[in-house]
């Protein structure tokens, strides 16, 4: 990817939700030959040191293992991994209200208009290529 292109999707980031958003980052390399495995590396490094890869799931795969992540199709990557220290917390991992020691990784097309909407609230913003969050275990 372009440094310009990346100029312009943090400008459209910080455009859409008034700053670009933490869990958000560009990647490396051509979106339209994106490899799932090969990408592994620099999702490790957004994700942080010591994590651990449990799944990998990649959606429209072509034969030569590659994915073009821009295509009409909305093809994707989830990565999980389980972290190397829990998040401090009061509340023991695994109650309700814990805090996750799991995270979630998804690439896809780097551009993409993402919206999220919790109860009354909404947020919009724009995915730079990987998002990541919370991996509660549910799809």
């Amino acid at each position: 990817m372009s440094l310009s292109r990346i100029a312009v999707l943090l400008a459209l980031s910080a455009c859409s939700s008034g700053t670009p958003d933490p869990d958000t980052a560009p990647f490396a390399g051509d979106p339209t030959r994106w490899e799932p495995y090969a990408g592994l590396g620099q999702v490790q490094a957004f994700v942080g040191a010591g994590a651990q890869l449990m799944r990998i799931e990649a959606y429209s795969v072509r034969s030569d293992g590659t994915m073009d992540l821009p295509a009409s199709y909305h093809p994707y990557v989830s990565y999980r991994f389980r972290l190397a220290t829990p998040p401090q917390s009061s509340v023991p991992l695994g109650a309700p209200g814990a805090p996750s020691d799991r995270i979630k990784v998804w690439v896809q097309d780097p551009g993409s208009m993402t919206v999220e909407t919790q109860g009354l609230s909404q947020r919009q913003f724009v995915n730079l290529g990987m998002r990541r969050w919370p991996d509660t275990g549910l799809p």
